[in-house]
């Protein structure tokens, strides 16, 4: 029986989805369950979709020259919180993370939303992203946020979720101060 070379084994030391070091799981579970949660974390805290995520993840670790599970590790802190310091490549996937959102998003729609339905999505997207970043590793509130967001896009006729949500606000507040006030 030969052994697998060290360049091709699965990363290894990963968190299991529930925060804990993964020992009795398989290292490629362990590795699935760490970028989907690294995953939400991002999709919560940017807001991005999952391919912007694993878009940063890749970025960040082609960047630092590290491996994708370093990537991973560094967007798992940021849900910590932790008050060290960050590591060179935390302070790369911040970079990362910057450099998307100050992306351009090209012009909107001329079509503007109701502000009432705008409203409903942007109250339902913000709550999806809070339950998504205390609970990254559901794949099926990952998914309920991508659609959320792309929802979001559609009705603001942006790309980016980032945009989107920024213009949905500023939509709903313009609204707000153009709203006849009762006296």
């Amino acid at each position: 029986m030969t052994s697998t070379p060290a360049r091709h084994r699965p990363p290894t030391g990963l968190i299991a989805d529930d925060g804990t070091a993964a020992t009795g799981a398989s290292p490629e579970s362990a590795g699935r369950a760490a970028l989907g949660r690294a995953t939400g974390i991002l999709m919560a805290l940017v807001p991005c979709s999952t391919a912007t995520a694993r878009r940063i993840l890749a970025e960040t670790a082609r960047v630092a020259g590290v491996g994708l599970p370093e990537a991973v590790g560094a967007a798992l802190a940021l849900r910590d919180g932790e008050d060290a310091p960050p590591t060179p490549v935390e302070t790369i996937l911040q970079t990362v993370i910057e450099h998307t959102l100050h992306t351009p998003d090209p012009a909107p729609a001329a079509l503007q939303p109701n502000p009432g339905v705008l409203r409903g999505h942007l109250r339902h997207f913000r709550a999806l992203r809070r339950r998504t970043f205390a609970t990254p590793e559901d794949p099926g509130l990952r998914c309920e946020l991508e659609d959320a967001s792309y929802t979001l896009c559609v009705l603001t006729g942006r790309r980016s979720p980032h945009h989107a949500v920024h213009a949905a606000e500023e939509l709903v507040a313009l609204h707000r101060l153009d709203a006849p006030h009762d006296q």
